[in-house]
């Protein structure tokens, strides 16, 4: 039931001619947890804000996986290297799959007088996207980034692709208990995706705005997420994280709205990070309104040196 729920959902995207982005499940369980873009301190951030890749120290390596609806597995992996004072490369990859899908055609049986359903074959589904970074301080306080980004699709013989850039932007005051996040996504109207069959998707342009502030032990995160197919101006976000005094242990979560078809919804993230030396590792929970799978759950891990 759940690959046909999904097939019905890539056709629809197909015939709406609106790409479906796989980043919109998230970067990392933490930047899910707080609901906020281009404040994680990690290679993150050629995902989320390619100008927040100013935090960078001299490499950061970073893993984020999770299952959704029990099949579908989502996995990203970025890397960032300060090759000046000034200047930060980096690159990701995101995949969004699920294989062994079953291809069917109606047969007959000699013991039944009607069409039964054969399976003849299986197929898998991807959706991958690529992008190479470069991040640039144009003081102590403000940075600029932009990245490539590559977009790969397939299911079953039907393939497809595109390119587009993202733009970033992030301020973080000389005291470092103000970070401004600024960035837009697919900001080339005129470039799509393009399937083999000649038919193409629009590459959703949107753009978030974020603001983090620390109070001490507590940090709190607003976002305003814009883009083309909401049906409201803005998606929101509020989110925060509590670090236990003396121990490498945080805890973190978020409210957020999420578009689901034509419709906004609302959701909550509830999450633990272990900051441990050059090590961070994050573990998320978020109540899956799949009914056969109550809970997702996300898990990230970085190192940065």
């Amino acid at each position: 039931m759940k690959i046909i729920l999904f097939l019905i959902l890539f056709y629809t995207s197909i015939h709406a001619a609106d790409y479906y982005l796989p980043t919109a499940i998230g970067s990392s369980a933490y930047s899910k947890g707080i609901g906020a873009q281009g404040f994680e301190k990690t290679s993150v951030g050629v995902l989320d804000n390619p100008g927040s890749l100013s935090h960078i120290d001299q490499y950061s390596f970073s893993f984020f996986s999770s299952t959704i609806m029990n099949d579908f597995l989502y996995q990203t992996l970025s890397y960032a290297k300060r090759i000046s004072a000034k200047n930060v490369l980096g690159m990701a990859y995101v995949d969004l799959g699920v294989s062994a899908i079953p291809k069917t055609s109606l047969g007959s049986h000699s013991g039944f007088n009607e069409n039964i359903v054969l399976q003849d074959s299986t197929y898998s589904y991807s959706n991958s996207l690529y992008k190479v970074s470069w991040q640039h301080n144009t003081s102590k306080t403000v940075s600029i980034g932009t990245s490539l980004t590559y977009y790969k699709t397939r299911l079953a013989s039907l393939s497809g692709t595109g390119v587009n850039m993202d733009l970033g932007l992030h301020y973080k005051s000389l005291s470092g208990l103000t970070e401004i996040s600024v960035q837009s996504s697919n900001i080339i109207p005129a470039l799509n995706v393009t399937y083999s069959n000649g038919t193409t998707e629009t590459l959703p342009f949107y753009s978030t705005v974020g603001i983090k502030r620390r109070l001490d032990h507590l940090t709190l995160f607003i976002q305003l997420k814009s883009t083309s197919l909401s049906t409201s101006s803005y998606l929101h976000s509020l989110g925060g994280e509590y670090k236990i005094p003396f121990v490498p242990l945080s805890f973190f979560g978020t409210w957020y709205q999420l578009e689901a078809l034509e419709s906004i919804k609302d959701s909550t993230v509830l999450g633990i990070r272990l900051n441990m030396w050059c090590f961070k590792a994050n573990y998320s929970y978020e109540k899956s309104e799949y009914p056969k799978n109550d809970n997702t759950y996300y898990f990230s891990l970085s190192v940065d040196i």
